[in-house]
């Protein structure tokens, strides 16, 4: 289960020794005339969440930005606290034109079991990077506490409401968005059923991803 460096090194040499003419190619292709990703997906960096293979995705398909609890930080045009994340966001928005932005969260999400573990560590040192960072979700923990909540996932998919919220305080997303130019989405994937529940605005409930009804099957 647990991939040791020499493991790591054993799977780049089966990636290069059956990598074919078609994958080469589009590798060359991305490398000379650039990359055209779609969707921006900002996801928790655990390692049991793949983006790719949940999509089936190929290189170049998605822009991805990683971090603990797939957290978006609010508009603060005074601050650059939180810039790697912004800089990300604001790179696939303005350069690359995406047309998608996918919050991706999930299940047994350890950043935001810290926030409801009192005596964690996390939640209990200021000092903490974890800590500091997990903050950004407090909007979603007082709409947890008011709701007297205590499933995991339900904080973690207000979290995710959270951070759509936040990418919409940003000018040039709230722009984009009203003019139909890019849609914002709420993914949660539940690891144990290999499922993704998506967030609609009119019902303001998460509800399982139906893709017959997406296609109008």
């Amino acid at each position: 289960m647990f991939n040791s460096y020499k493991n790591l090194l054993i799977g780049y040499k089966h990636f290069r020794d059956n990598l074919s003419y078609t994958a080469q190619d589009n590798y060359n292709n991305l490398a000379v005339k650039g990359q055209f990703p779609k969707t921006l997906l900002i996801a928790c960096c655990d390692s049991r969440l793949e983006p790719f293979q949940l999509t089936n995705s190929s290189v170049g398909d998605l822009f991805v930005i990683r971090n603990v609890a797939n957290l978006v930080p609010n508009f603060d045009e005074n601050s650059n606290k939180h810039a790697g994340v912004i800089a990300g966001i604001q790179y696939a928005v303005n350069f690359l034109m995406v047309e998608n932005i996918i919050v991706l969260g999930h299940s047994c999400c350890g950043g935001i079991a810290s926030l409801l573990d009192k005596d964690s560590q996390c939640t209990k040192n200021e000092n903490d990077f974890i800590y500091d960072w997990m903050q950004l979700a407090q909007p979603a923990i007082l709409e947890f506490e008011k709701q007297k909540s205590t499933s995991p996932e339900i904080l973690e998919k207000l979290s995710i409401i959270n951070s759509m919220q936040n990418c919409l305080s940003y000018p040039w997303i709230k722009e984009k968005v009203d003019l139909g130019k890019l849609h914002i989405y709420g993914w949660h994937f539940d690891i144990q059923s290999a499922q993704i529940s998506c967030y609609d605005n009119a019902s303001q409930k998460f509800s399982l991803l139906q893709i017959n009804k997406v296609f109008g099957d």
